[in-house]
This record gives structure tokens, sequence and C-alpha cells, in this order.
């Protein structure tokens, strides 16, 4: 891994009005690095992913990936500073063809009015289909690419979320509850990509409430509660964490 962070927030907090919703958040991801945002409903996990992908602008506090402040970089502009997400439904459209829906994708990274249509168009070996094609080969999925999506499992479906999120070569992935809703063996496959996805070089930071799954994929571990981060390491140490365990189980645990 490289020494410089991918990812850095540095002493970022949100407010909504006189609610304080994150407060004085620090930590960084090394590259590659499988890093996990835990904590109990409503800690702020969600909140940090909207952060960082610029859906909120932060209200103070610094966000940097490789190095660079996109602080203040439009939502719409994130993915080209390599930055992009997932979400926890399921945002397909299921009459179109895994390679169209990945082409759809491509929409945010348009700049001019003249390209809105561009990505859809199956022009043979335009820039936009390769680069789909890649993404669908990174995440496994090249084989599916002219099959349509409501014809496929659920499993699949949130895989070529993942497939549609990694286009352009994302630096850093943001995975909101990636596995919700998966039987076991729909959870495994998921997994077993992901660490591929990671072994080539993709950051990924997973927003998840399986604690299994968190520890079979995540080697990094940020535990938030009301805002605040509370514990920081892998997953072994922070579930010894006192302040952790109290966060879960309440204040007369032992």
């Amino acid at each position: 891994m490289a020494d410089a962070p991918v990812l850095r927030l540095d002493g970022v907090s949100k407010s909504f009005g006189g609610l304080d919703v994150i407060r004085n958040l620090s930590f960084e991801v090394a590259r590659g690095q499988r890093t996990a945002l835990i904590g109990p409903n409503g800690a702020g996990k969600s909140t940090v992913f909207n952060l960082v992908s610029g859906v909120y602008p932060v209200t103070a506090g610094r966000i940097r990936v490789n190095g660079q402040d996109i602080t203040d970089v439009p939502s719409r502009l994130r993915m080209s500073r390599g930055v992009s997400r997932s979400f926890q439904n399921i945002r397909l459209v299921p009459h179109l063809s895994v390679l169209e829906n990945v082409l759809i994708g491509q929409t945010p990274r348009i700049s001019r009015l003249a390209e809105v249509l561009y990505p859809v168009r199956l022009v043979r070996n335009s820039h936009w289909k390769r680069e789909a094609m890649g993404a669908l080969e990174r995440a496994g999925l090249a084989e599916l690419a002219g099959s349509q999506v409501d014809d496929l499992p659920y499993g699949v479906q949130k895989q070529i979320e993942v497939a549609r999120a990694l286009l352009g070569g994302a630096d850093v992935l943001l995975l909101d509850e990636p596995a919700a809703g998966l039987n076991p063996e729909e959870t495994e496959e998921l997994r077993e990509r992901l660490r591929n996805i990671a072994d080539q070089g993709t950051t990924l930071v997973v927003v998840e409430h399986d604690m299994q799954f968190v520890g079979a994929l995540c080697e990094h571990v940020v535990v938030l509660d009301f805002g605040e981060k509370i514990a920081e390491g892998t997953p072994a140490e922070v579930r010894r964490e006192p302040r952790v365990i109290e966060a879960y189980l309440g204040s007369d645990a032992e």
C-alpha cells in the first residue's frame, strides 16, 4: 500500500440547523484498504457518505482524495476526482441490459449538454462501451453484459450496482449496505468479488450492519456513535473496545 492515504477526513463536522450530526471526525484510509464504517442506527454513517460524495456540504473540516482537497468540489464532479458510490436500494433500470445499465451510470461524468446521450449510444468500440465492459470485467460480470437485469437474481443485481460504481477507475468506492437483502450464498459471493476489487487497487469504504460480513471482508474499522468517532482499529480490536460495547449493548453491558 502507498504511504499517503487515498481518503482523508480532517475535523469534518456537519450540522443541520442547530443539530450537530457529525462532530470533528478525522480518519484516513490507505490505498487498497477495505474499511468499514459502523455504528448503531443514527450514528451518522450515511451522512459521512453523503459528505464524501458531495451530496451534503460540510459545516467544517476538509476532505481529501489522493492528497487533493475535494471539500468544495460539486457532487457531479466527485467521480472525476476518484470517488464513486453504490446505494443500499438497487437503482437499476430492470428492462435494460446489464451493459446498458452500466453505461447509464456514466452520465454524471458528462460535462456538456451535447454529450447527454453518448453513453446510451452503443457505438461499436466507443470509449464509453470499453469503460463499461472494463468495469464489468473487474467485477467478474462480463459474461452477463447482454442479460436483461430483471431476469437476474437479486444478489447479482447488487453486484451490477458495484460494477457501475467502478466506472472511470474509481480510487475510492463507497458501498452503502452492500450485503442487505442477500442470502448467505450471495453474501459470500459478493464478499469475494469485493476482495478481488480491492486487490486490484480500489479502496473500499463500507457501511454495513452485518458484522459477520464486516469481519470477513474488512481489515480496518471506524466506529461512530452520535456523530463522533469512538473507536478505530481492526475488527478484533474494536469488538473489545468498551465504548463500542456500550454503544451497541447499553451501559449495563459487561
